[in-house]
């Protein structure tokens, strides 16, 4: 998707950047509320910071750029059952 935005020019190189590295702050401090403990669980152990307490998880950048880095380039989209 972030490749179609680019070819189609809805954002600048700069915008994406922009974004890509404001996306990367909050996902460092201020999280993501996962109300599931054992979906934190996992997270924890794939080296998200985790509260339990607060059901809060936060993404360091390193993380997210390793994940990112390991993740499919394109994929198609499509219903499941097509009419």
């Amino acid at each position: 998707m972030v490749n179609d935005l680019w070819r189609h020019r809805l954002f600048s190189r700069q915008e994406m950047e922009k974004i890509h590295e404001r996306s990367l702050y909050i996902l460092d401090r201020v999280g993501i509320k996962i109300p599931h403990q054992k979906c934190l669980e996992a997270l924890g152990e794939a080296g998200a910071k985790v509260d339990f307490g607060s059901e809060r998880a936060t993404f360091p950048k390193t993380l997210v750029e390793d994940c990112l880095k390991k993740a499919t380039k394109a994929f198609n989209l499509a219903a499941r059952e097509s009419k």
